[in-house]
């Protein structure tokens, strides 16, 4: 053994016999201690020393004197003294510390440590990451480097609390002097005196005022500050600033602000980590709530996977919040049925966490464990940190409120109704604040309007179906079978059924398809537990054996019309995605869109959509029914209007447009009745009004006045007792009114009521005058109870108060006052010029129409006139007339009548 050799022995040898280290400093020697030890000349053995350093056999270590340790024992003892940091960590804690967070936690640590006492931080990402919770952890962090003392506070001060008040916020920050602002009656001391050699933790901090931000420089560069009013002298604080924000803070906070928080630490969503972290968060949170109720919670495997792959659009704070509803449903059944543990199973989920078994089909190995794992997954308590919230204890509310029915005498079932509508109202607060946005992928839609039960149990019947047919179903006939099996289920739990004649002939001769509907339907009643009419086999079989799409074969159009900026899009994109189609056409109409812009396009959609079966129209409401009607003078294309348009409306619609033998009226009669059934209420009429009746109201228009009669009507008398409907007509209708009642099946008409007399034979008209400062609901209400009306011809004065009591009723925002005197001077200088006769009627018609009128322009909505042009060249005297009695009202209320406008009111005086 060489001298060097000796050197190495010898530190090796004495470092592996130290005991009680503190540091590494400890068990390091230096020169002059080596040399004695080998008795050694010094310069040599610092030779050696520094040769076996070269060699990287020991390790040479900074200070005076310079002292030397053996490379592996001073490996070993960094690796021990990290394990001990570790066990302190306070991230260690936190569910993916070591793995999606972790490139996060080096960054609060590196901000931590970084000289003299850390760096100002901002925690930025999504609602419900957990940004205050990693927050407090820096701030423990801090704590355990001694960064900060032991004694530092951590302040949390939420922005956003007095955000409307930047005067208050600093006052909270800061403090202020007495007599600072009114109010300030006393000195107070801030949060940043709290803070003060601590952290502050400001939350949504983008809501802080570019005023405030500007006094929070001084305190991050100088270490001083003022409060509010005080004008000599500072005050000195140190304090770490942490800040926590969900918007984008190059947007939200000045750049000089963001210059003196040099780290930014970016939290990432719930769908951005690992399934497996997602796991631990659910088992955490039910850890938790588990020791809250202090009953053992089981989780069947269905329901943990639905868990673990719904969208969670809240991530961690909206998983958790969905945890503690589905625990305290559980809960209540455990306390109601007396059961030996919390059963969270799919039947309790709700239908946003349910779409997670969707994604369930996807390739996961977890998942794919978990599916072939024991039925129910139980949960131990865990140590790990979630993001909190101030959401009440819900188990804790439900034991009290439980104990207390109890003590009542309430039964089971009135506990179980009275704590579900609490949970209920819960729930949807929860789902309020964290909205999901729908999604248009083909299983998801039909989720919409299909219970998941019905469509899992659908699913399976569907592909027994097809492997005993030798081929597949489309989607027409597969979602046509969905969804008559949904509305079975519904008849079926309210007793009601539907019959077809044609049932027994279909089965009869397709025996082969009549024996695999006698399978699903028992495959029905074993899955959904309902007792089921045998008469359902027979239109099973209808279903299976439905003849597939042809194709190139023409359909019936369908179009959607709405107002609003997406709202007739987006039920046909819906649709159109539901049924694997293009067929439904949509036309929107903005609240900024000309009736006449609307018009015209959509004629050219009907002229693009019509194959030559005609086009059905569904409009979101009846004033738009005139619009189909002139778009079928102008198009000279078959058109039929059904309004009150919805999705379930605009699927049926869409699907039956294509049958064969589904022609454009029948398909209209069948959407109304779809409607009826839809909306309509169970109840027992009296004997005299079994029978439905129709009041007709009718407007030069088709719009405005009438559905003002509509609402007066139905303010007047219970349309549901005398079982009576009101449809709309026009002027358009009276030139061929046999015809349209035909084809808009309208019949039993009792009254026309309105500016309009359509001239039905025995039918008697109430102008609306009668209906507003007359006797007409009088009148209304002999007819309904079969008696007669006889006109009554005679003309009174209209003075000036009926005049504005009627304009009172109709007019929506107009100053009716003002409106009542300009439009009696109009009406007084028109007939007057005009010459024409003055009556009661046409007095109150014109006054109705044009009150109307100027509410219609004022919003921009005026009605086109079909031929406004050609008629006005007829009425060229009459135009002028009145176009100059109503320069008052264009002037008072500045306005342009249209001459679309001026012909209607020439056509009311006609």
């Amino acid at each position: 053994m060489n001298r060097k050799e000796l050197v190495y022995d010898i530190l090796r040898k004495y470092q592996y016999e130290r005991e009680n280290v503190k540091s590494v400093e400890d068990i390091g020697l230096d020169a002059s201690e080596i040399s004695e030890l080998i008795n050694a000349d010094r310069s040599n053995t610092s030779r050696y020393l520094n040769e076996l350093v070269k060699e990287e056999k020991i390790i040479k270590l900074d200070g005076r004197p310079v002292k030397f340790v053996e490379k592996e024992i001073y490996n070993n003892f960094i690796n021990e003294k990290n394990n001990d940091i570790d066990d302190m960590d306070p991230f260690k804690n936190l569910i993916g510390f070591n793995s999606s967070l972790k490139s996060h936690i080096e960054q609060a640590k590196s901000a931590v440590l970084y000289p003299p006492r850390g760096l100002h931080t901002l925690i930025t990402g999504p609602t419900g990451t957990g940004k205050s919770t990693f927050a407090e952890k820096i701030y423990e962090y801090a704590m355990e480097m001694k960064t900060i003392d032991s004694d530092a506070k951590f302040v949390v001060f939420n922005c956003a609390e007095y955000a409307e008040n930047p005067q208050l916020v600093m006052s909270q920050l800061f403090g202020h002097i007495k007599g600072a602002f009114t109010g300030a009656d006393k000195e107070k001391s801030g949060l940043i005196d709290e803070a003060n050699g601590g952290v502050l933790f400001l939350d949504e901090i983008h809501r802080l005022s570019p005023e405030c931000q500007e006094l929070l420089f001084m305190l991050m560069d100088k270490h001083v500050f003022r409060r509010l009013g005080e004008t000599g002298g500072q005050r000195k604080a140190d304090v770490l600033i942490i800040g926590a924000t969900t918007e984008d803070i190059n947007a939200s906070l000045l750049q000089t602000f963001l210059r003196r928080m040099p780290v930014t630490i970016n939290l990432p969503s719930l769908k951005e980590r690992h399934l497996s972290e997602r796991l631990q968060l659910i088992e955490s949170i039910l850890s938790s709530e588990q020791t809250n109720m202090d009953v053992s919670i089981r989780v069947h495997k269905d329901a943990l996977i639905a868990l673990l792959l719904y969208e969670c659009k809240g991530n961690v704070g909206q998983l958790k919040a969905d945890i503690q509803l589905l625990c305290a449903r559980g809960f209540l059944d455990y306390k109601v049925h007396n059961k030996k543990y919390v059963e969270i199973c799919t039947s309790i989920l709700p239908e946003h966490i349910q779409e997670g078994l969707l994604y369930s089909k996807n390739k996961n190995d977890l998942i794919d464990f978990i599916k072939n794992s024991e039925e129910y997954h139980y949960f131990n308590n865990k140590e790990f940190a979630v993001e909190q919230n101030s959401d009440s204890n819900l188990v804790a509310h439900i034991n009290d409120k439980y104990n207390d029915f109890i003590k009542m005498g309430r039964s089971s079932m009135e506990i179980s109704n009275i704590i579900n509508s609490d949970l209920d109202e819960y729930f949807n607060q929860i789902f309020e604040k964290y909205k999901i946005d729908e999604r248009d992928i083909h299983k998801e839609s039909l989720l919409k309007i299909v219970d998941i039960k019905v469509l899992e149990t659908c699913e399976d019947a569907i592909q027994f179906a097809e492997m005993k047919l030798g081929r597949k179903l489309s989607d027409r006939i597969k979602i046509g079978m969905i969804m008559h099996i949904n509305s079975m289920v519904a008849r079926v739990s309210n007793g009601t059924y539907i019959k077809n004649d044609k049932i027994n002939e279909i089965v009869l001769n397709n025996p082969k398809e009549l024996k695999i509907a006698k399978f699903i339907f028992a495959l029905l009643e074993e899955d959904l537990s309902i007792k089921i009419p045998k008469h359902e086999i027979g239109f099973l079989t209808m279903f299976l054996c439905a003849p597939e799409e042809i194709e190139n074969k023409s359909n019936i159009g369908v179009i959607v019309m709405a107002h609003g900026n997406s709202t007739a899009s987006s039920m046909a994109d819906f649709v159109n995605n539901l049924l694997n189609t293009h067929h439904c056409r949509a036309l929107d109409m903005p609240m900024d869109m000309s009736t006449s812009t609307a018009l015209n396009n959509l004629c050219d959609m009907i002229n693009d959509t019509d194959e030559g079966r005609g086009v059905l129209l569904l409009v979101d409401m009846g004033s738009l029914n005139m619009m189909g009607e002139m778009a079928m003078k102008k198009t000279g294309k078959n058109i039929c209007t059904v309004e009150m348009v919805s999705i379930l409306l605009v699927i049926e619609a869409v699907r039956k447009a294509s049958l064969r033998d589904t022609d454009l009226i029948s398909l209209k009669n069948d959407l109304e009745n779809i409607y009826q059934n839809l909306h309509s209420k169970i109840s027992v009429l009296p004997a005299p009004y079994e029978k439905q009746k129709t009041i007709i109201t009718t407007c030069i228009s088709g719009k405005g006045v009438a559905v003002k009669i509509d609402n007066i009507i139905k303010e007047s008398i219970d349309v549901n007792k005398y079982n009576v409907v009101i449809k709309h007509l026009d002027i358009l209708s009276a030139d061929n009114i046999d015809k349209v009642l035909e084809e808009k099946g309208i019949s039993d008409v009792i009254a026309v009521v309105g500016t309009v007399d359509l001239k039905i034979n025995n039918i008697p008209f109430i102008p609306i005058n009668e209906l507003i400062v007359g006797n007409g609901i009088s009148i209304l209400h002999q007819l309904l109870n079969g008696q007669k009306y006889i006109q009554n011809q005679e003309d009174t004065i209209i003075n000036k108060t009926v005049v504005k009591e009627t304009l009172k009723n109709i007019l929506t925002f107009l100053n009716y006052e003002k409106a009542s005197v300009l439009l009696i001077d109009a009406f007084n200088d028109i007939f007057s010029k005009l010459a024409l006769s003055v009556g009661k009627d046409v007095f109150l018609r014109f006054i109705m129409h044009t009150g109307c009128m100027l509410e219609r322009v004022i919003k921009n909505e005026s009605i086109p006139h079909l031929n406004a042009g050609e008629f006005i060249e007829e009425h060229k005297e009459e135009y002028k007339i009145i176009k100059e009695a109503f320069f008052k009202c264009e002037e008072d209320f500045n306005i342009f009548i249209p001459k679309d406008e001026i012909s209607y009111i020439i056509e009311l005086l006609h």
